[in-house]
């Protein structure tokens, strides 16, 4: 789970090389050794208790059986099946599924899918307000925030999720962020995708109705195609299909073959180096949102040095990091609330929030504004951003202040 990021990205990483090794041990002269692998990753989707990954399983798993049509392994794998839910049940997934059924009794959809709706509201704010051209491609995550409010304010009500994270950076539901993104274009390139896919069905042999079994429920609950763990697998399959659907043809690039091979190690070398410096980012980035977030415990006096140190150091090197800017400014932001500089604040937060309209921002913003006796200004913000997760006015430590936040978000429902 640390390597993938959360138990569904392992889940998704598990399922979705399943049905690899479920076509290739018909061919191995080792097939015990591919569906030893399979019953591991199985086991893995298992143990981490998300039900995308326990209906993909389930899905490929009655895909294999009818295309196999024996009964011999139709009981090993029965056989199989039931130890691996046993484990997985001792594990814990029994319980997940029971919470699941009872608020599915309820009609408790919206826990059932794990605030899943709140993506997915969004998204369709997003076809409503641009149906043609969409808001463009990878800027779903950019207008969430004001896509779930203004969905809010048209239907009414409040935000359901019960921890602190808010923010949706993908509507886990690939078709409903496409057709966001893209508009009518991503209608077009998902029918085609289907029609090429059909085409080929003849031809592509077992891997491809176990591959879309895999993939679907992913696909609609989550977000494959957006994640290393869940896209190689994809882009795997589809080199397969067109490796066995065309005919075999060379190419000899006697002369080229140099140059070629230059560019792409350069390329290569390029890309590396682009993601290091990514991940370098992000890790100073987020040591000095902890080392803000442990000043706690330091005396006032030392804790101002250490937010003055901070902000200094994002000052120095903010404008040569345009795509962090948002992030970045929301740290200064916080700095300065240490620092009990409010004005100072409120001008860090609404430059961040003009930069990316995020929950973040607007939160803290209200805070600042608050800090600064601007009291119905603050609430204002306040107000708004817990609408969309009330769980959020846990983290205004002020019991007067919370109270009226509370009171405010409670109106929405009335």
């Amino acid at each position: 789970t640390g390597l993938t990021g959360n138990p569904a990205d392992l889940a998704m990483a598990a399922v979705l090389l399943l049905p690899f090794l479920l076509t290739w041990s018909e061919d191995s002269s080792r097939p015990w050794l591919h569906r030893g692998l399979a019953v591991i990753l199985a086991l893995a989707a298992l143990i981490t208790q998300t039900l995308t990954g326990v209906a993909a399983l389930a899905a490929l798993l009655v895909i294999w059986l009818i295309q196999k049509r024996s009964k011999r392994l139709w009981l090993t794998t029965l056989g199989l099946g039931a130890l691996i839910v046993a484990v997985a049940l001792a594990a814990g997934l029994g319980t997940r599924l029971l919470k699941a059924s009872d608020r599915a009794q309820k009609g408790d959809w919206y826990r059932v899918f794990s605030a899943r709706g709140d993506g997915w509201s969004a998204a369709t704010e997003m076809i409503r307000e641009r149906p043609l051209g969409g808001v463009g491609a990878a800027n779903y995550t950019q207008l969430y925030y004001p896509s779930r409010l203004a969905w809010l304010t048209r239907h009414g009500g409040t935000g359901a999720r019960a921890e602190l994270a808010s923010h949706f950076q993908w509507a886990h539901c690939e078709p409903l962020q496409l057709v966001a993104e893209l508009g009518i274009l991503g209608i077009v390139w998902m029918a085609a995708f289907v029609l090429a896919m059909v085409s080929i069905r003849k031809r592509a042999g077992p891997l491809l109705p176990l591959a879309v079994a895999a993939w679907a429920p992913f696909a609609l609950l989550h977000y494959p195609s957006h994640l290393a763990v869940g896209l190689i697998p994809i882009a795997l399959v589809l080199a397969h299909l067109i490796a066995t659907t065309e005919s075999p043809r060379t190419f000899q690039w006697r002369r080229a073959r140099l140059p070629v091979t230059t560019v792409v190690v350069v390329l290569a070398i390029v890309a590396a180096g682009w993601q290091l410096r990514r991940v370098a980012v992000d890790l100073w980035i987020g040591g000095n949102e902890l080392r803000l977030s442990m000043s706690g415990d330091l005396d006032p006096a030392n804790r101002a040095r250490l937010a003055a140190a901070i902000e200094a150091q994002i000052l120095s090197r903010i404008q040569r990091l345009p795509s962090a800017a948002p992030t970045l400014w929301r740290t200064v932001g916080r700095a300065r609330l240490v620092r009990r500089e409010a004005a100072g604040a409120e001008a860090a937060f609404r430059t961040a929030y003009a930069l990316w309209p995020h929950e973040d921002a607007e939160f803290y913003l209200g805070m600042s504004l608050v800090a600064q006796g601007r009291r119905g200004e603050g609430l204002q913000h306040l107000g708004r951003v817990c609408r969309t997760n009330p769980a959020l006015a846990r983290h205004i430590n002020n019991e007067d202040l919370r109270r009226s936040v509370q009171d405010l978000v409670a109106a929405y429902n009335r």
